[in-house]
């Protein structure tokens, strides 16, 4: 039976969660406005959603305390290449903003295999966004049963490549092979002239 008093809002510019996100963007925002809040706020301030090695040098330029890798689920630009990708590019052109700054990651991480495998790429931390949402159907022992699966899928793959902690984990571990060719062999333009900075 169709539901009455609702109807759907479509037209030609579309419908659905990137229209609706897409009005909470403010395009004049500018890094000139990460540099001010920077002057005016000393508390931590961490950037999400960037998505080359020029981002994160321009971040790491700008003071920022941590940086969010993603390409916000890759929904909205869905040729941009996954974080991984971006961490991987970090750790080969500028390793140094690996120790420098809070770097997590965010998309693709649905077990524990996938957290040990960018923490050993350089990454602090994970942000898991999706997996929580369809945790959430459950209340909230839904969400603590995805931790606990998490926690336990990881704890695994520590014990499977010879780790007892996460602070022994290493770029050696995991195999890149097959991502390797994917990678940015050198960095050009923007980055070129950040990297003379540094």
């Amino acid at each position: 039976m169709p539901m009455t008093g609702t109807k759907a809002s479509h037209d030609a510019k579309g419908a659905g969660i990137t229209r609706t996100t897409g009005s909470f963007l403010d395009e004049t925002l500018s890094w000139e406005d990460l540099a001010w809040l920077r002057e005016y706020w000393k508390g931590k301030l961490v950037l999400k959603g960037v998505q080359s090695v020029e981002g994160a040098l321009m971040a790491v330029e700008a003071r920022i305390d941590g940086i969010v890798l993603s390409n916000h689920g890759g929904r909205n630009l869905d040729t941009i290449p996954p974080a991984l990708l971006t961490l991987l590019e970090l750790g080969q052109h500028c390793p140094h903003v690996l120790q420098e700054t809070e770097v997590l990651v965010d998309g693709g991480i649905r077990r524990g295999i996938d957290i040990l495998r960018v923490i050993c790429l350089g990454a602090r931390g994970v942000l898991i966004g999706r997996p929580v949402m369809y945790a959430l159907n459950y209340g909230q022992e839904g969400v603590e049963h995805l931790i606990d699966i998490l926690a336990s899928e990881l704890q695994v793959a520590m014990k499977l490549v010879g780790i007892t902690d996460l602070s022994q984990a290493h770029r050696g571990l995991p195999n890149t092979q097959d991502l390797d060719h994917l990678l940015l062999r050198e960095l050009t333009g923007l980055g070129s002239a950040l990297r003379a900075k540094i």
